[in-house]
């Protein structure tokens, strides 16, 4: 007791530190810990929260890729089925979009004579294609004779 009253400030610091330590251990330990595992969570939550934008992203690149892989076969296909018979001037393609979805437009110009023109629709329904608009005009050569026409069939592909 003769020590504690001689060195009431020393006591004191002694008392103070103990109470710290104390604090330390029991109270201000378990709220880091607390609160590393609550980083480590925000950390994973943000990690996936960007693989999941990365993955919509992704599979919205693929649509579109595959929705011109589409458009591209299409037009393959149109050109292998009608490139014997008539002579394509063109194939145009089209993006349209509505607010359910996106729709692509083929438009197709190509030069013949009437009879080959009407026979085409049989080609047409073998590609599973509807014709949306067709337009006929005539078709003049260098010698001002008529015979061909020039035909614009536009497909709308889903």
């Amino acid at each position: 007791m003769k020590i504690i009253k001689q060195n009431k400030s020393l006591c004191f610091l002694l008392i103070v530190s103990f109470i710290y330590v104390f604090a330390t251990i029991f109270f201000i330990n378990p709220l880091r810990e607390k609160n590393n595992k609550l980083e480590e969570t925000k950390s994973e939550i943000l990690i996936s929260q960007q693989e999941q934008k990365y993955i919509q992203t992704f599979s919205q690149n693929k649509k579109l890729n595959s929705d011109d892989k589409l458009a591209e076969d299409i037009v393959l296909s149109i050109d292998k089925a009608l490139g014997n018979s008539v002579d394509i001037i063109s194939i145009n393609k089209q993006y349209e979009q509505s607010e359910d979805s996106n729709n692509i437009l083929l438009e197709v110009i190509f030069c013949s004579n009437l009879k080959e023109i009407f026979s085409m629709d049989e080609k047409f329904q073998k590609l599973n294609l509807d014709i949306k608009t067709m337009k006929i005009e005539n078709s003049i050569d260098e010698n001002n004779k008529k015979g061909n026409y020039i035909c614009t069939i536009i497909f709308e592909v889903v």
